[in-house]
């Protein structure tokens, strides 16, 4: 058991022995405010000691329950803010459990946006790719319609020296034709001629064979030179 230690103080002019178990510096501070508030109260009333004391204490007792409600509140309010603290707390909580759920989201949206990057990049350089393989083809293209361009002049060059050629070919073959009528014509004059010589040279055969000039008479030697005159002719017909 805790000893009790005594202590004298003064209350309102008048001194008291205390016995306490609190400290001797805590009674003298209590015995002060006491004596401090009855001073007070002995300013304001005329009353006797013992009223001014019963005055102070039903002060005090005010004071004191107005306290003893004002923790009350306070305890409540404390707990009411404990209340909303572990309720923060478990907000808090699944705060930081959706904010972990969302930096994991949050990382596969990067993670998403690093390989659309990536995807991206290699289509940006496939596009290049593929306008430079466009370029290329345009190139091409150029190219072969130049070279199309001077075929198609060629051939409609050629066309129109084959149209040429074949003007001349149907020219040739015109006069040739006409040339195989001329020859035909011509060998027919041929095969004419050959009859022709054929009774010139009989004739001259004839001719040639001449009687004697005891066998001839003057009728047959006028009619001998008719013939000569006419073989001559035609002989001269057959040369031409």
């Amino acid at each position: 058991m805790t000893e009790k230690k005594s202590v004298t103080v003064t209350i309102y002019k008048n001194e008291y022995t205390l016995k306490g178990e609190a400290e001797s510096q805590q009674i003298i501070d209590l015995a002060k405010y006491v004596d401090t508030r009855m001073t007070e109260m002995g300013r304001k009333s005329s009353a006797p000691a013992d009223k001014i004391a019963i005055l102070v204490a039903m002060n005090i007792a005010d004071e004191l329950h107005r306290l003893e409600k004002s923790t009350e509140e306070n305890i409540k309010l404390i707990e009411n803010l404990e209340k909303n603290l572990e309720e923060m707390k478990n907000a808090a909580d699944v705060t930081i459990k959706n904010a972990a759920a969302q930096n994991e989201a949050a990382d596969k949206v990067r993670i998403l946006l690093s390989e659309e990057k990536e995807q991206t990049q290699a289509l940006r350089e496939q596009k290049e790719k593929s306008d430079k393989l466009t370029e290329d083809l345009k190139e091409q293209v150029k190219n072969l319609t130049s070279e199309l361009e001077k075929i198609k002049a060629g051939f409609d060059s050629t066309q129109s020296a084959t149209l040429e050629l074949q003007n001349a070919l149907d020219a040739h073959k015109k006069k040739t034709e006409a040339a195989e009528a001329e020859m035909k014509t011509f060998k027919s004059q041929c095969q004419t001629l050959e009859a022709n010589l054929a009774d010139a040279k009989e004739e001259l055969e004839k001719a040639v064979r001449f009687p004697t000039p005891a066998q001839l008479t003057e009728n047959d030697i006028i009619i001998s030179e008719e013939k000569l005159i006419g073989l001559i002719k035609k002989i001269e017909v057959v040369l031409e």
